[in-house]
């Protein structure tokens, strides 16, 4: 079973807390069919399972994904830790 949380960074208390799905079922297509908007503005940090996922006049912060028999730059993950170091709070 899963559920899309949106959670506040500053309060860290959950602002959206979506409806119950089976575990099979992908968070970007979850996401899609409830159609979770955001304030315009938004700073929005998420995981890598949304990656097509565009949101209009959001700022998204997204880690970025290894790529394919490869090795993500030392760069690269340092910013994979600092998006992962804020994104999860709750």
């Amino acid at each position: 079973m899963k559920n899309s949380v949106v959670g506040g960074l500053e309060d860290r208390l959950v602002k959206y807390l979506g409806a119950t799905h089976e575990g099979k079922k992908h968070d970007k297509k979850i996401c899609d069919e409830e159609g979770t908007t955001f304030p315009d503005g938004t700073d929005l940090y998420r995981d890598t399972a949304y990656q097509g996922h565009e949101l209009p006049n959001v700022t998204v912060h997204q880690p970025k994904k290894k790529p394919r028999n490869g090795k993500l730059s030392d760069e690269d993950r340092e910013n994979n830790r600092h998006i992962s170091s804020i994104r999860v709070v709750i």
